[in-house]
């Protein structure tokens, strides 16, 4: 009986992190609603069997700036959505009527609201030069270690003076 109870019981009685599905395995349940106790002398032979190479995560491995930059990545493209709704509440602010324009453009001048906005340009950046470092790694250049780095240093740093680049030309258009 391999299943993930031997693995369970392998984790609790010894603190060994063992990364396996434990969900929706028949086994698993049946023998913890019947309460069975596992030998030990099955352990060392699933301790053996049933080691995995676990995925790469952040308690394996030291935070990196690229490590950093890819998760940043992905939170930009979750802040591109939220700020995405906020636009289409602009959108929608303005084609139904003044007052609620009025609203709309009275939150977006608030220090809040420019906070906000400014984040969302820098997300946008951000997330560009993101996709266009995975484009590059891609097609397999960067890939070398200083390369990876500026390409990390490009995306951080162009970010955010791009978005200070825009919100300067922003101000200075008004």
């Amino acid at each position: 009986m391999r299943c993930t109870a031997e693995a369970y019981r392998l984790k609790r009685a010894h603190g060994i992190a063992l990364r396996l599905s434990t969900r929706g395995c028949p086994h698993f349940r049946r023998l913890l609603a019947q309460g069975v106790e596992l030998a030990d002398s099955n352990l060392d032979t699933y301790a053996q069997t049933a080691r995995r190479p676990l995925s790469p995560h952040l308690q394996v491995y030291r935070p990196m700036l690229t490590m950093m930059m890819s998760i940043t990545h992905r939170i930009t493209g979750g802040g591109l959505y939220l700020g995405t709704l906020l636009l289409a509440w602009w959108l929608i602010a303005a084609a139904s009527g003044e007052a609620a324009f009025a609203t709309a453009s009275w939150f977006m001048g608030t220090i809040i609201g420019r906070l906000i906005l400014f984040g969302f340009t820098w997300a946008i950046f951000t997330h560009l030069l993101g996709g266009i470092r995975h484009m590059i790694q891609d097609s397999g250049r960067g890939m070398e270690h200083p390369q990876r780095e500026y390409l990390a240093h490009m995306m951080c740093w162009g970010g955010l003076g791009l978005t200070i680049l825009a919100w300067i030309a922003a101000y200075a258009a008004r």
